[in-house]
């Protein structure tokens, strides 16, 4: 009987074990702080059986408290001929740990991977939808999948977003075969993680208890942040095309042996309309100029992942007929059409992102996420862009400036940087002459021109409705009352990569009555309104990736029968983080407003950050003066 005691009650144990799992009270206190979510376990278990063959283990566990943490769950995995599921399963979890939803293998959906703006892939999704009914929950995520695609084998990342804490996380990687590989640690001083247990058969990082990264403003991006690792193999498989990678040479003779060889063949009707495009001119440059804006005209960006894992592009004459592109493409289009007329240019991978994130030299691995175009003119590289129908010959903006780059020549990979914009290149100078009525309002003719980086921003007005163009207005200018806008003419000037604003406005009440004194603010078209948040004890450093210079100078037609009776005292400041100056002249009935306002790039120190900080409260306490006029009788 006491026997029959004890096996009851190994097996209700046991059966209670097998109801709950990974109950919210046991995540340690310290990693609760600051965090959406908890990443309790974070497996990755990578044979390698060969140069073209690996296994792959995943497990994922996360515990999800709020919203903002729902993004964190892995509820999907890409797959392709290449890269076949053997078994994928989810469990969704609530506080307690008890068991509340199991998805298995027949539960999963799959779609073709096709990103916005795409229109074929032979990529493709298997995914399960979870929708939360209460907080917190937690979800158990585990997939088994074979590839041929060596190239990519898993990176350590345990956690990709800020408020995010581990738990724990282990990364194994063996390989019988000793395949050589490299590999790249980043951030593991500042969590305390050991360096890889690493031989010539195995591959380890283990690390627990990893604190939520609190996400504050200037940081100097995600990737920075966060401990990571890159493991690459030396002799890697990408869809039955096989290489060795060695050095940035061998990644660029693989790429124009296997990935670009023999795709840059045009129709001879196209090859002639280009020849006459350009017949006219001796100019390399004009005829780059040509050629770019043919097939600006020409052509339109999808996205397409097709060819050796998306990373072949479609052929030049696939392109021309098609008329339409992904970056890879378009960019061996582009090629091609240059190379018909005996112009040089090299296919380039780059990172495209707001954040400036550089190709890491140090590992040679596929990196990137995006291509462009360099052309070698005159001593000078251009990096075209070309997806875009807007940006100019010469003009590098949306998210690939000042970033380390591979170009692909035929004598090897050359690592370059794309055009740095500087800060006084970055220029956005304000012109306005403001007529000032007795009843506080205002009419206005305001001419902007916008230089450098900045240039990028206003590429979508060029196309832009009336209706839309009336909206841009009033979000930038939102606190003039009752704004009219009667004349508007935009000229964006592509050789000289200039956009030059020119309108007519009238705004009610900006002038404020305060008995008969007429009191308004001298800075109508530039105005900085708030200041950096506070932080009693930041953490990260401070990264200004780009440095700006603004330069204002507003004519006030004053008002007859009223005088300047009060003007702001002038200012300048000069800080580290840049400076600010004001001036004012005075002429009959004429009040002058000069400012200049100047950012500037650079890297500081976290405890640093409350000097920029103030800085910015000084530039908004100061944008914010007001001018007295007081009636002459």
């Amino acid at each position: 009987m006491r026997l029959f005691g004890i096996l009851l009650g190994i097996l209700y144990c046991g059966l209670l074990q097998a109801q709950s799992s990974y109950p919210v009270s046991t995540i340690p206190v310290s990693l609760v702080s600051n965090s959406n979510a908890v990443v309790r376990e974070d497996v990755i278990d990578v044979e390698i059986k060969s140069f073209d063959l690996a296994e792959v283990k995943i497990k994922h566990v996360v515990t999800v408290f709020n919203k903002l943490g729902d993004s964190e769950i892995i509820n999907y995995i890409h797959f392709s001929p290449a890269k076949k599921i053997r078994k994928i399963s989810a469990v969704v979890y609530d506080a307690s740990g008890t068991e509340i939803k199991k998805f298995r293998k027949k539960d999963f959906s799959e779609v073709s991977a096709v990103s916005s703006g795409g229109i074929y892939s032979d990529s493709k999704i298997m995914y399960t939808s979870y929708v939360a009914n209460s907080y917190p929950y937690t979800f158990e995520f585990e997939v088994e999948y074979t590839t041929q695609n060596t190239a990519f084998i898993p990176r350590w990342r345990p956690m990709n977003s800020f408020h995010v804490s581990v738990e724990n996380s282990t990364y194994k990687i063996r390989n019988p075969r000793q395949i050589p590989y490299d590999f790249k640690t980043y951030n593991f001083e500042k969590f305390n993680i050991n360096s890889p247990v690493h031989t010539d058969t195995e591959f380890l990082i283990e690390a627990q208890n990893i604190p939520a990264i609190v996400y504050e403003f200037y940081h100097p991006g995600i990737l920075q942040l966060i401990p990571r690792s890159v493991f690459a193999l030396k002799k890697i498989n990408l869809f039955q095309n096989s290489t060795q990678l060695n050095d940035w040479d061998d990644f660029a003779k693989w790429h124009n042996e296997s990935l670009l060889y023999g795709r840059n063949t045009l129709p001879s009707k196209t090859v002639q309309e280009i020849s006459y495009l350009v017949q006219d001119t001796e100019s390399t440059l004009e005829k780059v100029r040509r050629i770019y804006e043919y097939v600006q005209q020409k052509t339109r960006y999808i996205s397409v992942q097709i060819g050796i894992g998306g990373w072949q592009p479609s052929s030049a004459e696939e392109v021309d007929r098609l008329s339409y592109g992904d970056c890879k493409g378009l960019t061996n289009y582009t090629k091609a059409l240059l190379e018909s007329q005996g112009i040089p240019s090299y296919y380039t991978i780059v990172y495209r992102d707001h954040s400036i994130h550089d190709i890491d030299t140090d590992i040679v691995t596929l990196q990137g996420n995006h291509a462009i175009l360099t052309v070698p003119i005159e001593g000078e590289d251009y990096f075209l862009e070309c997806t875009s129908t807007l940006a100019p010959l010469g003009f590098v903006g949306e998210g690939t400036d000042n970033r380390t780059v591979v170009i692909i020549t035929p004598e090897g990979g050359k690592i370059a940087k794309t055009r740095k914009y500087t800060t006084e290149e970055n220029l956005t100078q304000t012109q306005a002459s403001v007529t000032l009525k007795p009843d506080g309002s205002i009419s206005a003719q305001v001419t902007v021109k916008t230089h450098g980086y900045p240039y990028g921003n206003l590429l979508e007005l060029d196309r832009a409705s009336e209706k839309e163009i009336q909206v841009y207005y009033r979000n930038k200018w939102g606190y003039l009352h009752h704004l009219k806008l009667n004349q508007i003419n935009h000229q964006n000037d592509k050789y000289t990569i200039q956009y030059h604003q020119e309108l007519h406005l009238e705004s009610s009440n900006y002038g404020l009555f305060n008995g008969e004194d007429l009191i308004f603010s001298p800075n109508v078209f530039n105005r900085y309104e708030s200041a950096p948040v506070r932080y009693t004890d930041r953490q990260h450093p401070v990264r200004i990736m780009r440095g700006y210079t603004f330069v204002d100078s507003v004519d006030f037609i004053i008002p007859e029968g009223y005088q300047v009776s009060h003007i702001p005292q002038e200012i300048s400041l000069n800080t580290p983080f840049g400076s600010y100056q004001t001036r004012y002249t005075l002429s009959n009935n004429t009040l002058v407003y000069h400012r200049t306002f100047i950012t500037h790039e650079g890297d500081f120190q976290p405890n640093q950050y409350h000097d920029l900080r103030e800085f910015y409260r000084e530039v908004v306490k100061n944008d914010s003066n007001k001018i007295v006029l007081t009636k002459t009788n």
